[in-house]
């Protein structure tokens, strides 16, 4: 089968294994391969339309659309490559700021969902010397979890496929439970369903609970499908990784640690 750049965006919009970071990545791969075709404007135009359609949960790829869009036409490919430089650092940032939290080893964390976020991080981790292992959920509906357990294991990271309820017996043995987000505001974060039980039974063992992402997904209100995502609540012991620390529960420190970069 050949691949084109429209295979491409078929691909990215029927996707239901990956967060909205990963999407992102691949929305900018395919657009910059075409950097000198003569009809790029208008087959981008075409593309950016049928990615409107991507559920607003995704709030990176719509924070992409409306930074992007306004440059078709216009020096489209700088703008492109200027977002994906200023961006590109935000896992670095996320990881360093959870190497400050944990201890070198030896340290489990259970992680639910398929976030891109969260597996750069982890690969961080285990690249700074952290000595870990990870429970991955099977995530349903959907059952991401088992592509995200082959990219864990593929970075070399010791990793089990473990149910969505875990039992209390086993969680003992974790150290943190550490999520992704597809958005947030300063009362709430959106991740997949199943994620408000995790945070409620790890918070009640006493286990911190980690939600990474960046200050693309701070939203002011919350638009998610009810199928497959959940609002869970900020609380004491949940908390917020954006890159550029780490903030508690309380909304205000949630809410202001993504100002700057909105």
């Amino acid at each position: 089968m050949i691949v084109t750049f429209e295979s491409d965006v078929d691909r990215i919009i029927a996707d239901r294994q990956h967060g909205s970071s990963w999407l992102v990545a691949e929305m900018i791969r395919a657009c910059r391969s075409l950097r000198g075709d003569p009809q790029a404007t208008g087959r981008l135009r075409d593309a950016f339309g049928r990615f409107r359609a991507i559920d607003r949960s995704m709030a990176v790829v719509h924070h992409f659309l409306d930074a992007l869009e306004p440059t078709l036409g216009g020096d489209f490919f700088g703008a492109l490559q200027a977002y994906e430089h200023y961006w590109s650092r935000v896992p670095e940032r996320v990881v360093q700021t959870l190497t400050d939290q944990l201890d070198t080893g030896p340290v489990r964390l259970l992680t639910h969902s398929h976030s891109q976020v969260v597996i750069d991080a982890l690969v961080g981790l285990l690249e700074s010397g952290v000595d870990l292992s990870v429970w991955q959920t099977e995530s349903h509906p959907g059952g991401e979890g088992r592509a995200a357990l082959k990219e864990l294991r593929r970075h070399g990271i010791e990793a089990e496929l473990v149910p969505d309820r875990p039992a209390d017996h086993d969680l003992a043995d974790v150290t943190a439970l550490v999520l992704g987000m597809d958005q947030y505001t300063a009362e709430m974060f959106v991740n997949k369903v199943g994620s408000a039980g995790l945070v409620a039974t790890l918070l009640a063992l006493g286990k911190p609970v980690y939600v990474l992402g960046d200050p693309r997904k701070r939203v002011c209100r919350l638009r998610h499908s009810d199928a497959l995502f959940e609002a869970v609540p900020w609380q004491p012991g949940v908390m917020l990784v954006t890159g550029e620390g780490m903030a508690s529960a309380d909304p205000g420190v949630a809410a202001g640690s993504a100002d700057g970069d909105r």
